[in-house]
């Protein structure tokens, strides 16, 4: 065992700057709710609507009762003024030097208070599972208590996206819980059923020699939407076009007997077989993809929370404005009724001055941290415009490479900073809303010297394809040679790859006969 003293030099992250990191992340949304539990924490914090309330109270007449009330509090103060100046010239803060000594009255923002239309609070929302959805739905049925038990376990047997599934664990492993010996049974056959290697279904809800599981599985295949409780992608297709009307009658037959082939997109193979045009077969095609592969999407109760732009650009008169978009986020202010109970003369005592000045102190880092974040924020933004001129200017196809370490060189700061700015930011531009991560893209080489943009070489090939001879589709190596002639050289492989990241199927199955 040793002692061994060395010095070295080290950095620790306080409490305030660990907050100062975490505004710099959050969106409006997010910060206007850390705003407003500060608020709620916090009573030095107030803001604008606070002031106004308390100039309108201020404004009101006492009755002769309280005037009188009045006379007899200033004396008991009187009273007690020498003590209480003692105990003040005891303490070594001067505490009107402190409260004054740079410290921040208010947070810097838009003066106007917003109407209040502007200023409505939003509504929390209540996102249910779609299996919730289900299991309601199921509740509203007349079936027999025990029958719905069985239908209650097939929803919880459903994956993301709406299919049976049995569970990973052996079946004599699988704890059903405190049920009754008949459930348990019922359960565990339920477990074999969907055990059963399925290859091509004939028809659903027949594959059981056991009367309550087909039962059950007739009750889930009626919930909403349609599709919902099958085994595979042919089951859960066949459900829905029992159930639809089709203006081609090779729909039936190709997904009941030829579904291997519909798979491989295998057209001329199913012209043959039907002895039918590739025309048909294709039409037929077509009704099928109107079905959905994945039903419980249709059900998830998930709300797609609107995108709330942080920063505001436009264009006036040729000339690019940014702003911050921050209406809606409450401006602070220092309350003078707290503070003023730290200047000399006050009757607070020293553990109620500790508290006032430690709040003092949270209140007005979480201003200047709130400043700092719209600083840093601004300064991003026009980085990136100074960068990405074109782009807005121009449109989209004259993106530019990018990286982030591009923007904190321009405005000296870390690269951790900015990626922290742009992270789930949100900029109004007269061409839509952008995430600030949009502008950031890898750079194509082309030979010369001269890089392009990745999402550049997207939006070529994507304008190719969609002007492309639907009988001719372009495969990838024509893609690449129009980019070329373009004065884009990408390769063929790039091209399969962005094609894929745009969602586009090969000449192949794009082909239309």
């Amino acid at each position: 065992m040793q002692l061994n003293v060395s010095a070295r030099l080290e950095q620790k992250l306080t409490p305030q700057m660990i907050q100062s990191l975490k505004l710099l992340q959050v969106n409006s949304q997010e910060l206007e709710l850390m705003i407003k539990q500060e608020l709620e924490i916090n009573p030095l914090l107030s803001t604008a609507e606070d002031l106004l309330d308390q100039a309108d109270d201020q404004g009101d007449e006492y009755d002769d009762d309280h005037a009188g009330e009045s006379e007899e509090i200033s004396e008991i103060a009187q009273e007690d003024a020498v003590e209480d100046l003692k105990e003040v010239e005891a303490d070594d803060i001067d505490w009107d030097e402190y409260l004054n000594s740079g410290m921040e009255t208010h947070s810097k923002g838009n003066d106007m208070i917003g109407t209040p239309e502007e200023t409505l609070e939003r509504t929390p929302t209540y996102e249910s599972s779609f299996q919730e959805n289900l299991l309601h739905q199921l509740h509203d049925r007349d079936v027999d208590s025990f029958l719905i038990q069985i239908v209650e376990y097939l929803i919880e047997c459903l994956n993301d996206e709406g299919f049976l599934e049995a569970s990973p664990l052996a079946v004599e492993e699988i704890q059903f819980g405190d049920i009754s010996p008949k459930l348990k049974e019922a359960l565990i056959e339920v477990e074999k059923f969907l055990r059963i290697d399925l290859e091509v279904i004939e028809k659903p809800e027949t594959q059981s020699q056991h009367s309550f599981i087909r039962e059950a599985l007739h009750v889930l295949h009626t919930l909403e939407p349609i599709g919902i409780g099958a085994r595979n992608l042919q089951e859960c297709l066949l459900l829905q076009a029992y159930r639809v009307k089709f203006e081609s009658p090779l729909v039936m037959p190709i997904l009941e007997n030829s579904f291997p082939m519909l798979q491989k997109v295998q057209v001329s193979l199913l012209a043959k077989t039907y002895e039918t045009s590739p025309e048909n077969i294709q039409k037929a095609f077509r009704e099928i993809g109107n079905l959905d592969p994945r039903p419980a999407r249709s059900i998830t109760s998930s709300v797609s929370s609107s995108v709330i732009p942080d920063l505001i650009l436009e264009i006036i008169d040729g000339e690019i404005r940014i702003a911050l978009n921050d209406k809606n986020m409450p401006q602070l202010f220092i309350s003078s009724l707290y503070s003023q109970m730290l200047s000399k003369g006050s009757r607070a005592n020293k553990e109620e001055k500790k508290f006032i000045k430690d709040k003092l102190n949270s209140a007005n880092w979480l201003i200047r941290a709130i400043d700092q974040r719209k600083s840093t924020m601004m300064k991003v933004m026009k980085a990136i415009v100074q960068k990405q001129g074109d782009f807005f200017e121009r449109g989209p196809s004259y993106i530019k490479p990018m990286i982030l370490q591009d923007i904190a060189d321009i405005i000296e700061m870390h690269i951790s900073t900015v990626n922290r700015v742009t992270n789930g930011k949100y900029v109004q531009t007269p061409m839509g809303v952008f995430e600030l991560k949009y502008f950031f893209t890898a750079a194509v080489p082309q030979g010369d010297g001269e890089d392009v943009s990745s999402r550049q070489a997207k939006e070529a090939i994507k304008a190719l394809i969609e002007d492309e001879n639907p009988k001719k589709p372009l495969s990838d190596q024509k893609i690449t040679d129009a980019l070329k002639e373009q004065g884009l050289k990408v390769a063929r492989r790039t091209i399969a790859k962005y094609r894929e990241a745009l969602g586009v199927s090969p000449a192949r199955l794009r082909k239309h006969f």
